[in-house]
């Protein structure tokens, strides 16, 4: 399997680095990559040893991550995800995987717990409050992808506070909007996300809770 896993990457590589720009750096991430899995989800794994890590980087690259995963996608016929992490080893995959199942379990039960403490008392500050404190915590917080999963974490919580305030005190004041306004800010720089772009999506999910009701 694993020569398997040499091969295709080694097609992937030289496919990839004939439609993108070619600049040494590039070549050497590439290089130093060393393929581990394809999960049953998917998800093509690609490892960096400790010195050759911070090469990682290159790939992470939207214009090479699209490019690669264009062509894993063809080649195996069905959409592709790349996913890398620090490690040489299926082994390193698969101990990764428990540790983010962990990580993500106890994070359900941390947001369970905020979410019956807004309950109580909704309010924004307070769930900004504990939105960041949950951020700060977070293992991996620097990857999109773990961005993605707390954000996706975070606005059913936005929506279920805002759902609250609103049958306390209604949602027409002019606090309620600068309070909300001021959460989706606050969110969004830590995202590091245009708030536009947070507000448009909290503003879909709403839509789609009011269609299923």
């Amino acid at each position: 399997m694993s020569q398997d896993l040499n091969a295709i990457w080694e097609s992937v590589k030289r496919e990839a680095l004939k439609h993108l720009n070619f600049t040494l750096p590039l070549s050497e991430a590439f290089n130093a990559a060393i393929p581990l899995a394809v999960d049953d989800e998917g998800i093509f794994v690609l490892g960096f040893d400790g010195a050759n890590f911070y090469r990682s980087g290159m790939l992470d690259r939207p214009d090479v991550r699209l490019k690669v995963e264009e062509i894993l996608s063809k080649g195996f016929k069905r959409p592709m995800t790349l996913r890398i992490i620090h490690g040489t080893t299926a082994e390193d995959w698969h101990t990764t995987k428990s540790r983010e199942q962990i990580a993500a379990e106890k994070r359900e039960e941390a947001f369970a717990q905020a979410q019956e403490a807004t309950g109580a008392q909704a309010s924004f500050d307070a769930l900004g409050l504990e939105l960041r404190r949950r951020y700060g915590a977070l293992e991996g917080r620097q990857y999109t992808q773990v961005k993605a999963r707390f954000l996706a974490d975070s606005i059913p919580l936005i929506l279920e506070t805002e759902r609250l305030i609103a049958e306390r005190e209604g949602a027409s004041t002019d606090a309620f909007q600068r309070q909300l306004s001021r959460l989706v800010d606050s969110l969004a720089l830590m995202l590091d996300i245009p708030p536009l772009v947070l507000a448009l999506e909290i503003e879909r999910q709403r839509g789609m809770r009011k269609a299923g009701n």
